[in-house]
């Protein structure tokens, strides 16, 4: 009766290992961080109209396409677009070096 009581003490306390892992892998490096504004103004037309649909649809706001963007500031770690959807209506797209997207439009949002 002793001897399976003993050895079920003896698997409780080895299963209760409490010495630190020896061998912890550093974590890697962080990634440097892209310009998004300049991976969009290096975009083909067809891409770039693309991710300004995607962020004046994200914004709440009516547009079945952008036909044509025109750049009104691509410098520094912004860059501004005027985005013209097919139903005429126009938005400006502000694009920032982190990515976010900043849309100003006339349009009521959805």
């Amino acid at each position: 009766m002793r001897m399976p009581a003993i050895a079920a003490a003896s698997l409780i306390l080895t299963s209760c290992d409490s010495s630190a892992p020896q061998n912890v892998a550093a974590p890697a490096p962080a990634e440097p961080m892209t310009n998004q504004a300049a991976e969009v103004v290096a975009l083909p037309e067809g891409q770039r109209n693309a991710v300004l649909l995607r962020a004046i649809l994200d914004a709440g706001l009516p547009c079945q396409g952008v036909s044509s963007s025109e750049p009104l500031t691509t410098g520094g770690s912004t860059a501004d677009w005027q985005a013209r959807c097919t139903d005429g209506s126009t938005h400006i797209v502000q694009v920032k070096a982190d990515g976010t997207a900043m849309v100003v439009s006339r349009a009521t949002a959805r």
